[in-house]
């Protein structure tokens, strides 16, 4: 999207994925190239960020097995491009590990149980719902979510 970060500003990215499926077993990797300009004071500020995952999925009846491992490397540019500044040195590490269950209790209707463990490296900001480093998120943290749910398609 162009000039979300402020007149004359462009966005961009990237998407690469792939998966097969062998019987009741789906294995998918994807990785996901991006870059943010983002205007701060006169300057405009530049910051590329590569995440990938590797995720699988296993049936078994009318239930589904979920398994992802995620991967935010170092970027590239000004980490202060989003507002938070870290010296000039951008070291956004992050990982993250994600297992769930899914049960089907009708043909539009599921519950759902996922796990999430997130992992910021020293001077990693990405939050657990976010796809780029955020001002917002805490440096280093590593958090553990549990998230139970209902979903229905209409």
């Amino acid at each position: 999207h162009g000039r979300y970060g402020g007149a004359g500003t462009q966005d961009r990215a990237w998407v690469l994925y792939g998966a097969y499926t062998f019987g009741d077993l789906k294995l998918g990797a994807y990785v996901v190239d991006m870059h943010y300009e983002r205007l701060i004071g006169s300057d405009t500020l530049d910051l590329d960020v590569r995440n990938w995952q590797l995720q699988a999925t296993y049936r078994l009846g009318k239930g589904l097995l979920k398994a992802a491992y995620t991967r935010a490397d170092n970027g590239s540019g000004s980490l202060s491009a989003l507002g938070t500044d870290t010296n000039g040195q951008v070291t956004v590490d992050a990982s993250r590990i994600a297992l769930g269950y899914e049960y089907g209790l009708s043909k539009r209707t599921a519950w759902h149980t996922n796990l999430l463990f997130h992992r910021n490296e020293r001077n990693g900001a990405y939050t657990p719902f976010g796809g780029v480093p955020s001002p917002t998120g805490a440096l280093g943290v590593r958090t553990r979510l549990l998230s139970i749910g209902l979903r229905h398609v209409f």
